[in-house]
C-alpha cells in the first residue's frame, strides 16, 4: 500500500566495513636499482629496478617504468611495468595495459586489460602446492 512504511518487516542487511587501502612502501624508487631477494608484509611498490627474487605477504605494484627480473610470490601481484621472471600469486594477479610478463604465472584469479602482455605459461584456478606443481608437471612429461 503506498504511504505504508513496510521496513519493520523486511531483514535488515548489514554491509561490511568499506576498506581503506593500505599505506604503500617504495621498495626501489624510480631510477633505482636492488640486486638481492627482498620479503615484505602490506602494500609495497617497486617502480625501478629488481635483480632477485621478491616474496610479498601482501600486496606488490610493479610500477609502469619498473623492470623485475626474477620470480614473485605474493598474495596480490599488480603489474604495470615488467616482470622477467615466473609469478605465483595466492589471491589474484592483476595485468594492467603497459604489462609484459615473461615467466610462468600460477594464480586462482588472473585479470588482464587489453594490451598487457603474457609470455609463457599460465594456471588459473585453486592453486596446488609448490612441491605438487613440480610433481604434476614433471610426472605429464614422462
Amino acid at each position: 500500500m503506498a504511504g505504508v512504511d513496510d521496513s519493520a518487516d523486511r531483514p535488515q542487511v548489514k554491509l561490511p566495513a568499506p576498506r581503506l587501502p593500505r599505506a604503500a612502501v617504495c621498495l626501489v624508487p624510480s631510477g633505482g636499482r636492488h640486486l638481492g631477494q627482498v620479503a615484505f608484509r602490506g602494500c609495497a611498490t617497486v617502480d625501478g629496478h629488481v635483480d632477485g627474487l621478491i616474496r610479498a605477504r601482501g600486496e606488490l605494484r610493479v610500477g609502469p617504468a619498473a623492470l623485475v627480473r626474477g620470480d614473485i610470490e605474493a598474495e596480490v601481484l599488480i603489474v604495470q611495468g615488467t616482470v622477467e621472471g615466473d609469478v605465483r600469486a595466492s589471491e589474484r594477479v592483476r595485468l594492467e595495459p603497459t604489462a609484459r610478463v615473461c615467466g610462468s604465472l600460477e594464480t586462482p584469479v588472473l585479470m588482464m586489460a587489453d594490451g598487457s602482455v603474457l609470455e609463457g605459461r599460465c594456471l588459473t584456478g585453486p592453486l596446488p602446492e609448490p612441491g605438487e606443481m613440480l610433481e604434476r608437471s614433471s610426472s605429464t612429461l614422462a
